[in-house]
C-alpha cells in the first residue's frame, strides 16, 4: 500500500503549485496533470501546468486542454536595487552592449556609489513542484534544461508508476505494480475525499485506457478494469475518449503512419522489427513528432514474427527518441532501454539520444539490442556518448533573468 499521507499533506499547506507533465504527452501524463489541476483549483490554489511540446491533437478533447501553459515563470524578476541615500534621480536607461547590460543610472544632484547597489535573490513563485508520470526529470524536455536549479531549491512531488524511476523528488509517491499514473492519482483523490465529477473521471479514465493500450497491454490488471468501472459509473465519457484517441487521425497522420509503416524493417532470427521516423519525413507529411502517437503499438499488434518491436524518431532539438515494446516475460524492454540511459516497464519503454541523427545510431542501437535479446555481451559503442543530457549551464537563469529585464526596460 502507497503512503499518502506525505503527499496529501505536502499539497494541503502549499497554495502556488507548479504541475509537470512528462514528455512525450500522453493520456495518462496529461490525463494525470489536468485531473489534478481542477481538484487544486477547486480547493482555491494556485496552479499551472507546464508542457514545453505541444498537447497531441488527440487530447485536445480534454476537459481543461487549454489551460495547459509552454512556459512559467519560476522567479520573479530580477531586480536591481540602488539606495538613493541624499542622491537625487534624474533619469534611468539600459545598453546593451557585447551582449552585456548597461544599466545607467543619471542623478540630479549627489552621487550613486557601489556600496548603494544591491541585487535582491529573486523570489521563488512556487510552493510545490508536482512532476507526473516521469521516470526522471529528464523527461521534462526543455523545461527542465531552462530550469533545472528549481528542483533543488523547491520542494517537488514525484507521481508515476514506471519500475525505471530514480525517485528523485523530496516526496515520491510510486508505484510499478500501478497500470498508469492516472491509477495513482485516482487513489489519490479518494484519500483526499474530493467527489471526482464526470470530467475528472474522464481525464483519469483517459489515462488508464491509453496506457494499457485499451487493456490489452500486460499492464492490464484486475484493479485497471474495476478503476475504470467505478470512473465509468462517476460520468467518464468512454466513448469520447475511444473516438478521439483511437477513431479520429488527420490526413497528414495517416500519410506519416503510411510513410513508417511502408519502412518497416524486420530481422527474422531475432524476432526483431523497427521503423524509423526523419525529420524530413515530417516535412514531407506536414506532421510534427507529436504525430506518431500511438503507432509503435500498432506495429507491434501487427508484427508477429516479432516479440521487441523499436521506432526511432528523429526530433527537431537535434535528439532521437525511441520507443520500445515487447511481448510477454522473455524480452524486457525498460532493461533494453537502460543501456540507453532510459527506462520504462516490461514490455513498454523508451530512451533519448542526444546531438545525433537516425543515421548515426540506427546501427549502433540495432546491434545492442540484438546482442541483449541473445543473452550476449553488450558491445561498447559510440551511441553510448549519447545517453546523457547536456549538463545545463549554470549561468543559463542569470543570463534569462537579464534578457527579462531588458525585454520589460
Amino acid at each position: 500500500m502507497l503512503d499518502f499521507k506525505t503527499s496529501i499533506e505536502a499539497l494541503e499547506k502549499t497554495q502556488n503549485i507548479l504541475i509537470l507533465p512528462s514528455q512525450p504527452a500522453d493520456g495518462d501524463s496529461i490525463g494525470s496533470a489536468l485531473a489534478l489541476y481542477m481538484v487544486l483549483k477547486e480547493r482555491g490554489k494556485n496552479v499551472t501546468v507546464v508542457l514545453s511540446t505541444e498537447i497531441p491533437d488527440v487530447l485536445k478533447f480534454l476537459p481543461e486542454a487549454d489551460k495547459i501553459q509552454n512556459q512559467a515563470k519560476v522567479y520573479s524578476d530580477f531586480v536591481v536595487t540602488i539606495d538613493l541615500q541624499d542622491a537625487k534621480l534624474q533619469d534611468v536607461e539600459h545598453q546593451v552592449v557585447d551582449g552585456k547590460i548597461n544599466i545607467v543610472v543619471s542623478s540630479e544632484q549627489g552621487t550613486i556609489l557601489p556600496e548603494q547597489v544591491s541585487f535582491p535573490k529573486p523570489k521563488k513563485k512556487y510552493d510545490l513542484l508536482v512532476v507526473l508520470d516521469a521516470a526522471d526529470l529528464a523527461q521534462l524536455g526543455d523545461f527542465y534544461l531552462q530550469n533545472y536549479t528549481i528542483f533543488g531549491e523547491i520542494p517537488s512531488l514525484n507521481i508515476d508508476h514506471h519500475i525505471s524511476n530514480k525517485k528523485f523528488a523530496s516526496i515520491n509517491l510510486v508505484d510499478d505494480k500501478a497500470s498508469s499514473t492516472t491509477q495513482i492519482i485516482y487513489e489519490l483523490l479518494k484519500q483526499m475525499n474530493v467527489s471526482v465529477t464526470p470530467d475528472i473521471a474522464t481525464l483519469l479514465l483517459t489515462g488508464i485506457i491509453t496506457d494499457t493500450g485499451s487493456f490489452q497491454n500486460q499492464n492490464t490488471t484486475p484493479e485497471a478494469f474495476d478503476l475504470a468501472a467505478e470512473l465509468i459509473e462517476q460520468g467518464a465519457r468512454q466513448q469520447e475518449i475511444i473516438k478521439q484517441v483511437y477513431k479520429t487521425k488527420q490526413l497528414n497522420t495517416l500519410k506519416l503512419w503510411g510513410k513508417i509503416l511502408s519502412g518497416i524493417q524486420v530481422d527474422e532470427p531475432n524476432r526483431l522489427v523497427w521503423a524509423t521516423v526523419t525529420k524530413a519525413d515530417f516535412s514531407e507529411t506536414g506532421t510534427t513528432e507529436k504525430d506518431t502517437g500511438d503507432i509503435i503499438d500498432d506495429l507491434l499488434a501487427n508484427a508477429e514474427e516479432a516479440d521487441t518491436v523499436l521506432l526511432l524518431v528523429e526530433k527537431s532539438n537535434g535528439t532521437v527518441y525511441g520507443s520500445l515494446r515487447t511481448v510477454g516475460e522473455a524480452k524486457n524492454a525498460s532493461k533494453i532501454a537502460e543501456m540507453f540511459g532510459g527506462g520504462g516497464h516490461q514490455n513498454s519503454a523508451g530512451f533519448t539520444l542526444y546531438n545525433t541523427t537516425i543515421a548515426e545510431v540506427e546501427s549502433m542501437v540495432l546491434e545492442k539490442i540484438r546482442a541483449f535479446n541473445a543473452g550476449q555481451p553488450i558491445p561498447s559503442l559510440p551511441v553510448d556518448d549519447l545517453i546523457t543530457e547536456p549538463e545545463p549551464n549554470p549561468e543559463d537563469r542569470i543570463d534569462k533573468l537579464a534578457k527579462d529585464f531588458v525585454a520589460k526596460s
